[in-house]
């Protein structure tokens, strides 16, 4: 047996650490707030809140692997580290009892270390780039919710080495092995238009799976696959998410970054998260980019794309051969062309759906979403002649246009003192048609009737519903 020296744990242990924090650091991090009254119980139940009126709510929010750090303002000190290990939801409606505020938006965290904390946090986090917001009390808080992994690694270097356990190097790789899903919530009454691809997809992929036994008496194969094909920004990852929601099933999404790592990684990433989806009752495994992962093999330079390909149609088929799950696969793509022509065969992705810009009727849909809890002066005349004027806009087009025109009434408000003032009724500026029109003016919608022409023949060929064009127009000029 070989006996290692002290300096030769030494070494390895500082090697395992920064293995650590290497994997720590490509992850998204999370500052959340806690009061004198409301540490301790943060810590003990490794269970942290954000406030039932938080403005951070309706931000990008943590979600399960993210690493997080617990800050308390006024003993400008921050925790460290945790990894959240749930989505953020109500797990214990008793905590924080003595605090005069409730914190009904929780996330179950694990500390991959002692709970350690450091001391003068906020001058600290303000040089990490970490934006703080003064508030009525004097103490400053993070702005916002979720920060990019480079905001994640200066923080992390807040915290000694000897805060990251090599012990916990397992356990780390243990959640990054965990397949990570959500239910979403918004189901088809949440999409603006498309009505014959919602009605197709509760036919065909909804009800047989909600119905089963009817299913079974007719030998329905139950879940499959779903190509959804169109220009950015047209609500494929929205219908994909919908679907799941109508399903009431689990959500996973794959994206073109699972091929990342060493020579075979990818191919076994992929196989064990389709046969840990396929151990679940329900569920969707959505891919976006599809193109990326499905790519023409002819087209094909990368050697591990060589590799990938051939293992996901085999998945594919895998999938449509299960019995003992409804796994349903919902790829979608915005270069339908580029797919390779094996995974649209029976058994695969043979159900091919193109989502274009929406309709008159989906565009003033979209336009009632996009006021809602807006400030807004708009009648239903002046939502009807906006709808007409965005022809050719896509869902998207039109989000970044109520945005824009949100962010223009904003700057015209009057500013309270202090972030957590009330703001006063009178100082609210609303939404008007004659603002967004005029904003409108100066945005290029991001399609042209040349690109619409190329899905459209695309669809000719290879789509499920041919008489879908009908649904989907664009003018040549946009009439704004």
């Amino acid at each position: 047996m070989i006996e290692l020296r002290k300096d030769d744990v030494h070494i390895l242990d500082c090697e395992v650490r920064w293995l650590v924090r290497n994997k720590l650091e490509n992850r998204h991090c999370s500052i959340w707030i806690c009061t004198p009254l409301t540490e301790k119980e943060c810590l003990e139940k490794n269970l942290f809140g954000e406030a039932e009126k938080s403005p951070r709510m309706k931000m990008d929010k943590p979600r399960k692997g993210d690493v997080l750090f617990l800050l308390n303002p006024s003993e400008d000190k921050l925790w460290g580290v945790f990894i959240a290990i749930s989505d953020i939801g109500e797990f214990d409606l008793n905590a924080w009892k003595d605090s005069p505020f409730k914190f009904p938006h929780q996330i179950k965290v694990k500390p991959i270390n002692e709970k350690i904390h450091i001391t003068e946090a906020t001058s600290k986090l303000k040089e990490c780039g970490v934006i703080m917001s003064q508030l009525r009390s004097g103490y400053e808080v993070p702005r916002f919710f979720r920060y990019p992994p480079e905001i994640t690694k200066k923080v992390l270097a807040l915290f000694p080495d000897e805060a990251i356990s090599p012990t916990q190097i397992s356990e780390i790789e243990d959640e990054e092995e965990k397949v990570l899903t959500i239910r979403p919530k918004s189901g088809f009454d949440r999409v603006a238009g498309l009505e014959p691809v919602k009605q197709f997809i509760m036919e065909r992929m909804v009800e047989p799976l909600l119905y089963p036994s009817l299913a079974q008496k007719y030998r329905l194969r139950l879940g499959g696959g779903l190509l959804l094909f169109g220009p950015p920004g047209t609500g494929k990852t929205l219908i994909a998410k919908a679907t799941a929601s109508e399903l009431e099933a689990e959500f996973l999404e794959i994206s073109p970054s699972i091929i990342r790592g060493f020579p075979g990684d990818a191919e076994q990433k992929l196989e064990r998260i389709f046969t840990e989806a396929m151990k679940k009752t329900r569920i969707v495994i959505f891919l976006d980019e599809a193109e990326a992962l499905l790519c023409a093999r002819e087209q094909q330079t990368s050697t591990v794309m060589q590799r990938v390909v051939p293992v996901l149609l085999s998945l594919f088929s895998r999938v449509t051969e299960n019995k003992e799950s409804c796994v349903l696969i919902i790829a979608a793509t915005n270069k339908p062309w580029e797919i390779d022509e094996a995974f649209l065969r029976p058994g695969r992705l043979d159900a091919r759906i193109y989502v274009g810009p929406p309709n008159q009727s989906a565009r003033e849909e979209l336009i009632r979403l996009c006021l809602e809890e807006r400030p807004h002066k708009f009648t239903d005349e002046h939502i009807s002649q906006l709808a007409e004027e965005l022809n050719g806009w896509t869902g998207a087009d039109i989000e970044s246009l109520f945005d824009k025109a949100s962010i223009e009434c904003y700057r015209r408000c009057p500013k309270p003192k202090f972030p957590d003032d009330e703001v006063l009724e009178n100082d609210i500026i609303p939404l008007t048609f004659e603002l967004v029109k005029e904003i409108a003016k100066d945005i290029k919608p991001s399609l042209t009737y040349e690109q619409i022409a190329q899905y459209k023949e695309w669809n000719k060929r290879y789509g499920t519903l041919k008489n879908i064009e009908g649904d989907y127009s664009i003018n040549s000029t946009n009439a704004l």
